[in-house]
Formats: C-alpha cells, structure tokens, sequence
C-alpha cells in the first residue's frame, strides 16, 4: 500500500491489492487504513476465548471494547512471545490512535511477555483495542490477556 497516494477503504478494511499482511495469529488479513496518513496500520490483536463480557461491551468482531458511556476507563494487557526471538511491540490504541506501547525483546529466552495497562479517557462510542505493532507473536497469543472496566462515569 506504501505506492498508493490515497486511502482506498471501505469502511475499516484496506481494498489495496499490494497488501499481502498477515495478521497476529499468521492468518492473511486485510488490516484497517490508517485515518490520518491513508496507510495500513496493523490490526485489533484477535480474541479468540472472551472469558467475562459483562454488558456485552467488548466486541469480538472488532477486537476491540467500545465504550458504553463517557467516562475513565481502565485497561490493562498482558501479552506472552513464545519460541520467537524477536522484539515484539503491542499498543493499546484509543480510536486507532496510540495510548501506550510494551516491549518484550530478550533473544535468550523462549517465553516472555509485554505488559502494560493505564487509565484512559472515553467518550461514547469510542474504542480501545490492542495491535501488533512490531514482531509476531506465533503461539503467544493463546496466552494474552487483555481487560477493561469503568471506573468512573463523566
């Protein structure tokens, strides 16, 4: 997609045939454009097992929480590399945008994880999601965590 000049999307999904990307779990994806610069940008990591959905607020299709009312919000994310000795980076994203970014890059160990979380400000409507910023995380994600909560009304 780096050659085109103008984003061609449908919705969320990039229609540049050049994009040959692979999402998190390797599978072929088509990942949403970015709204800022036309370009792809990676995927919602996917949730494959949502163990606790009270209020229906997470949306699986989306991979991402959509918030039910204005309020502050609280995230956390806990996501495993295993048998991958490459850096990887994971962020949550508010709206596509990035909130906070973790790293795990140890090349001597066969597991570790990147973790993180914080306080977020949300309007109704808006989303919080994690993406795969850099690296891959083959077999880790069946590992990851990710929650969500309000804390607070505004």
């Amino acid at each position: 997609c780096a050659s085109v000049r103008v984003c061609l999307c449908v919705g969320t999904v990039c229609l540049c045939p050049r994009w040959a990307g692979r999402d998190a779990m390797g599978r072929r994806a088509s990942p949403p454009c970015c709204p800022r610069h036309g370009r792809p940008s990676p995927p919602p990591l996917p949730h494959t097992q949502v163990l606790v959905n009270i209020g229906r607020h997470f949306d699986r299709d989306l991979g991402a929480f959509v918030a039910p009312h204005r309020g502050v919000y609280s995230f956390a994310f806990h996501v495993v590399k295993v048998y991958n000795r490459q850096t990887i980076q994971v962020t949550l994203t508010l709206n596509g945008r990035p909130v906070i970014s973790a790293f795990a890059g140890d090349q001597e160990v066969t597991r570790e994880a990147a973790a993180s979380g914080g306080l977020v400000s949300m309007e109704k409507g808006d989303r919080v999601a994690l993406q795969l910023r850099q690296g891959n995380l083959v077999g880790g994600w069946k590992h990851s965590t990710f929650s969500g909560f309000l804390l607070f009304p505004l």
